[in-house]
Order: structure tokens, then C-alpha cells, then sequence
């Protein structure tokens, strides 16, 4: 069953992907549902175990939350790191960019810093590189979500 058209940022505020061609079947799973992926996430700029530099993974939320074209903001995956950038999250845009905000592990941090300073709600729930891009899709992670 496909969902409405719906544009998906991928970031990667915490840890980088193992596996770059999981990424590219967990995005190709995504887009088989009729999602329009945009990837803020670049495997060229990993620093270290993280997604980016501290900056550059701080750039790629403030960027998925300024994508008119975005509607859901889903984390690559958990791991380590957001805890170096949580001090310099812009909460108060994040919340008035109006998008959903999915993740869980070391997401759980930024969902729950959304909640505290802002009041806005966030999910917790797949991932690409935990979820969308195992082996063996589970029916329940693409249905439900």
C-alpha cells in the first residue's frame, strides 16, 4: 500500500552509516512508498564515527527543518554524537518548522529537548540504517509508519 506523496529528510545528527549501501536501499525503500527523499546526509563528510563534524551535523538539521519540500525529518540512526550538538539546536525553529521529527536511540535526546523547550511532539519510530535498511524489511516498520 503506497502513502501519499511526502517528502523525508534524511540527517544524521549522531552517528554515521556502516554500510553506505544500506543507506541507498533504506532511501530506495522509502521512495518504492512514494516519499520523495531528500539525503542531508553526505558519507564524504564523516568525521570520525559521526555524520559530519559537530557543525556540519548541526547544518543538516537547521537545513531539513528550513526544506519547504520536507515534511518528515528522519534520523539515520542513533549511535553516538547528539549530545556534542544538543546545546546548539535551534529548538524554537525546529518547532516552528512544523515537521515530524522521527528517530529513537540517541535521537531520543533531541526528541525529548523538543518536548522540554518547546511543547511540540516528536515520534519516536524508524530509522533508515536500523530499520528501513535491513536485509529483510519487517511489513510492520513500512506499514506502520
Amino acid at each position: 500500500m503506497k502513502t501519499p506523496e511526502i517528502g523525508i529528510a534524511i540527517v544524521a545528527p549522531g552517528g554515521c552509516a556502516p554500510d553506505d549501501a544500506a543507506v541507498a536501499r533504506g532511501i530506495a525503500r522509502l521512495q518504492a512508498q512514494g516519499a520523495t527523499v531528500h539525503s542531508y546526509y553526505d558519507p564524504e563528510h564523516t568525521f570520525q564515527r559521526f555524520g559530519g563534524t559537530d557543525a556540519g551535523r548541526l547544518a543538516q538539521l537547521n537545513a531539513a527543518a528550513a526544506d519547504p519540500d520536507v515534511q518528515v525529518v528522519l534520523a539515520l540512526r542513533g549511535s553516538y554524537g547528539i549530545s556534542r550538538i544538543l546545546p546548539d539546536i535551534d529548538f524554537d525553529r525546529m518547532a516552528a518548522s512544523g515537521k515530524l521529527f522521527v528517530g529513537y536511540s540517541d535521537f531520543t535526546a533531541i526528541q525529548m529537548a523538543l518536548m522540554k523547550r518547546t511543547g511540540r511532539a516528536s515520534f519516536a519510530g524508524p530509522m533508515v540504517c536500523g530499520d528501513f535498511a535491513r536485509a529483510t524489511l519487517v511489513d510492520y516498520t513500512i506499514e506502520q509508519f
